[in-house]
């Protein structure tokens, strides 16, 4: 109803508002950033990526969550095992590949550098995105990987094995090596 200045009030009019629904897109909130979307880890380590996903009109059940866009040549990625409670490796994933839930919502999977494979600036990257049962898709995730560089010890190879020799002038007995190969992987040959 109106009122007029003079208080008259006019007949009532109902008016009808009917809100449409949209489908609202997946989100997905990385777990693993202490900066946004980027994790550091040290070489010769795996480390667990994780992702939760909601969709405030879907089911969490009927969300599909993929890696898009291939991984580095440097690094492999595993699906998480949790059926004993921790993150272990599972199967090797070769993206484009769907990531599957370890519980409602949650995502995980295991990041494994080569051996001794390291760059502090960007190791590896790939994105993630999440699909409701309508394939309507989330923004996409992009996980950035800096793998820092650690000091390997130094190894001593030889091809023949060692033998004990004669006793020095002082009596103590001495090892004689053939064919040492010293190494580090860090320095080179140049710098032990």
């Amino acid at each position: 109803t109106l009122t007029d200045e003079e208080g008259t009030v006019s007949a009532p009019y109902n008016v009808t508002i009917n809100v449409i629904p949209v489908n609202d897109p997946p989100v997905i909130t990385p777990g693993f950033a202490p900066l946004p979307g980027r994790v550091d880890l040290d070489e010769d380590t795996e480390f667990v990526l994780s992702w939760n996903v909601s969709d405030i009109d879907s089911p969490i059940a009927s969300i599909v969550v993929k890696i898009t866009s291939p991984m580095p040549n440097n690094a492999k990625l595993y699906m998480c095992d949790a059926s004993n409670g921790a993150c272990v490796r599972g199967a090797e994933i070769s993206p484009p590949a769907v990531v599957e839930s370890i519980a409602e919502g949650v995502y995980k999977v295991l990041y494994l550098p080569d051996p001794n494979a390291y760059d502090a600036r960007n190791f590896g990257q790939f994105n993630l995105i999440a699909q409701d049962e309508f394939d309507l898709p989330s923004i996409p995730v992009k996980a950035i990987i800096r793998v820092l560089p650690i000091n390997d010890a130094p190894v001593i190879t030889t091809q023949y094995g060692s033998r004990t020799a004669y006793p020095d002038q002082n009596g103590i007995p001495m090892t004689v090596l053939n064919d040492v190969n010293l190494s580090d992987i860090d320095s080179g040959k140049h710098k032990i």
